[in-house]
């Protein structure tokens, strides 16, 4: 392991390599066709990776369009600097409708309600005040961003240079619900679509859906995800929707090009869709799967981002019949040596691994975790490594000369899957790319 101590000194951190993110984000890009555009999902800060962070990188390497969950998100985007379009897929409150224009973000219609709500907002008066106002949140630095040579400053849209009186429309994008049966408009309902896309003050900048069960194997789960393709397609036939690599233009209608996108990393990786303009790569962009059966059968192919490190706070020697931790729940059956570590699950590290479930690696070697994992600290035997000092780094997530423990087998350890393992990892985390 290249040790960073000298130049980085946290309690506990995440390294990220910039080598493996590009190697997956080159990968994604040779599965689907030339002109299909990634658009990373960088929700739940990123997966746990630190959402600027890997925006900044993913944006030297020509990625022009980011997902996000919910507004907060698209706005913590833009303060850290990230340019390009931020699509918030989930649904946003009315009141919350001026960050849209303030923060340049393209919302998701979630429902036709949602759609008559983005409608009349973008049409009022009080947006018209919000976009003119010298006091309005993010103004200047918004005016900033649209003058020549702004890149990495925050986005604006270039359909917000309007004349005196005219409202800009707002760029929004429609979920069609093919099944799921979470956020969208029912694909059959051909009708809600027409009347959404023709609703005052908006331009529609996209369409697309969700694979509810690409990641399974079995027949129901290919038929399902086959039948949710399928819906898709016929919705955007009815609507006469095109795919911008094939046109460039939205037929016989007046509003501008749209984007049709359906796949997401298992989607991507599973079925490839020639007739997409977009694909909305999550897990596997930092080179997982959601299961660890999953990532084995991708290893070749993927390359794990993440690696979680913390620092030897101190070692001491418990004679046989003393207890260490909450509630004694370890106790030395002979002369032991235990390191604590600090690290601990306000840190999003699981509980669940404590009194001996889990480990972690020094000096290249496997050492379990003893008693209870605590808030920020947890204890392992390191008898087997005299030599351990304070100082000494410990590996959570990651490589350790030959030892690795991964992400993927630790969610299985855990019973859950490494979306939730890695999107638990605390703020208090410090993140860095090397």
């Amino acid at each position: 392991m290249n040790e960073p101590e000298k130049t980085f000194l946290s309690r506990a951190w995440i390294e990220i390599s910039r080598d493996a993110l590009e190697h997956n984000v080159t990968y994604l890009r040779s599965l689907l066709p030339p002109r299909c555009e990634l658009m990373p999902v960088v929700k739940a800060n990123a997966y746990g990776h630190g959402a600027g962070l890997i925006a900044g990188e993913l944006s030297t390497l020509g990625i022009r369009s980011f997902c996000v969950a919910c507004v907060s998100e698209g706005v913590e985007l833009r303060r850290q600097k990230i340019d390009g379009e931020i699509l918030v897929l989930g649904y946003t409150h009315p009141d919350q409708f001026p960050l849209l224009d303030q923060y340049a973000l393209t919302q998701t219609v979630a429902d036709h309600a949602h759609a008559l709500a983005l409608s009349a907002y973008a049409c009022s008066a009080s947006r018209r005040c919000i976009l003119s106002c010298s006091c309005a949140p993010d103004r200047k630095s918004r005016e900033t961003a649209s003058a020549p040579g702004s890149v990495g400053r925050t986005h604006r849209h270039p359909t917000r240079t309007t004349s005196p009186g005219e409202l800009p429309p707002l760029p929004v994008q429609v979920a069609a619900d093919t099944g799921m049966h979470r956020l969208g408009i029912p694909a059959e309902q051909e009708e809600r679509f027409r009347e959404i896309f023709a609703l005052p003050g908006l331009r529609i900048t996209g369409l697309y859906s969700h694979l509810a069960a690409s990641g399974g194997v079995d027949d129901a789960s290919r038929n399902f995800t086959q039948n949710q393709i399928g819906s898709f397609r016929r919705l955007t036939e009815r609507l006469r929707l095109r795919p911008l690599q094939e046109s460039f233009r939205f037929r016989e209608s007046v509003h501008a090009p749209v984007k049709l996108h359906l796949q997401a990393s298992y989607g991507i990786l599973r079925y490839p869709l020639p007739d997409m303009d977009c694909a909305r790569p999550g897990i596997a962009l930092y080179g997982l799967l959601s299961s660890a059966a999953d990532t084995c059968a991708y290893g070749e192919q993927l390359c794990p981002v993440l690696s979680l490190r913390a620092r030897v706070a101190s070692v001491r020697r418990l004679s046989p019949g003393e207890s260490a931790g909450y509630d004694m729940a370890y106790t030395a059956s002979c002369p032991t040596s235990i390191a604590t570590v600090t690290i601990g699950y306000a840190d999003g590290l699981p509980r669940s691994l404590s009194e001996g479930r889990g480990a972690v690696l020094l000096h290249g070697q496997r050492v379990p975790i003893i008693g209870r994992i605590c808030m920020d600290q947890l204890l392992v035997d390191v008898t087997a490594l005299p030599h351990t000092r304070p100082g000494d780094i410990a590996t959570l997530i990651g490589r350790d000369g030959r030892e690795e423990i991964s992400a993927a087998s630790l969610a299985d350890t855990c019973g859950t899957i490494t979306n939730e393992l890695l999107s638990c990892l605390g703020t208090r985390l410090d993140r860095l790319a090397l």
